[in-house]
């Protein structure tokens, strides 16, 4: 079983031990693409993010939950640690090992968290996930402050979010009300062009990776409303096949 596998079957166990989390980040991504047949995108990831969206759940409570669901797998030499523990606005880290080698690692928060749905994965089992609403949202955020260069997977990750359809201007505008957040000025995307390629180039997590100029151009055109503000008059929804915004009334 490679390492891609057990961190699907962990976020399988929890699922099935119905521990009341939220996936997020590439895996649930990566799950999307799939159900929409969207077979020839993938980006590596060595992470399950993952968002307890009530109780008061301690750090001692996670890791007896995640080391439970990795106990349940039955694989020889697999443990779990803690990295980092949790605090006022930051989650609880925690790495995974088999023999002694670290595999993936887990990020944990804690708090409300009402932009999910229910999927099912390959054998049949219901487990909750980010929508990709408010992946697209949480991606754009990023995408209009400086930690861009810090987080250059998330442009080609909006690229791939562009070849899905069902994206509204006032789903995503709700969600960034609901959580109480500005966007930056996007000047770091819009300006620094050639830095923002040279650190694509570099970045050798992507399979059938586009050619920079390819992927901006189209994440430019899906995130275009947000970059220039007009989003908070607009009502309108994306069109994968068009590649643009069709302004609605």
């Amino acid at each position: 079983m490679n390492n891609i596998d057990v961190m699907y079957k962990v976020i399988e166990q929890l699922a099935i031990m119905k521990i009341p989390v939220v996936f997020k980040g590439a895996m649930v991504l990566q799950h999307i693409l799939k159900i929409n047949d969207i077979n020839n995108m993938y980006r590596s990831t060595a992470d399950i993010d993952m968002n307890y969206i009530y109780g008061n759940k301690t750090d001692e409570d996670i890791l007896k939950d995640i080391k439970n669901a990795i106990d349940n797998l039955q694989i020889k030499g697999l443990e779990i640690t803690q990295t980092r523990k949790s605090g006022i606005g930051k989650s609880a880290g925690f790495s995974v090992s088999r023999l002694g080698e670290k595999i993936f690692k887990l990020d944990v928060s804690i708090g409300e968290n009402p932009f999910y749905t229910d999927y099912v994965n390959d054998n049949g089992i219901l487990f909750y996930g980010a929508t990709k609403e408010k992946i697209y949202t949480d991606k754009i955020i990023v995408l209009s402050e400086r930690k861009i260069f810090r987080r250059i997977k998330d442009i080609y990750d909006l690229y791939v979010l562009s070849y899905l359809e069902g994206f509204e201007i006032d789903n995503i505008k709700n969600i960034l009300k609901s959580m109480n957040k500005e966007l930056g000025d996007f000047s770091q995307f819009t300006e620094n062009i050639q830095e923002l390629k040279h650190a694509y180039d570099k970045y050798d997590g992507i399979q059938n990776k586009p050619e920079f100029e390819i992927m901006y151009g189209r994440v430019r055109d899906f995130c275009m409303p947000f970059i220039v503000g007009s989003y908070k008059e607009r009502k309108g929804y994306w069109s994968r096949e068009r590649g643009m915004w069709i302004e609605t009334l």
